[in-house]
């Protein structure tokens, strides 16, 4: 295998995994956790830790 193969196996098995990442990261399994993520920034106070 040469340098130039390597180099275009290398980039295509690259780009795979990226376009996976992706598909995984706005799949609607991973919706409801993301949610409740952005959710609870908003809902929590704005109180320094230890003043209640």
């Amino acid at each position: 295998m040469t340098l130039s193969e390597f180099n275009s196996l290398f980039t295509v098995v690259s780009l795979a995994i990226f376009l996976a990442i992706v598909v995984w990261a706005f799949s609607r399994h991973n919706k409801k956790p993301y949610e409740d993520a952005a959710r609870q920034i908003v809902e929590d106070d704005d109180r320094p830790h230890g003043q209640h």
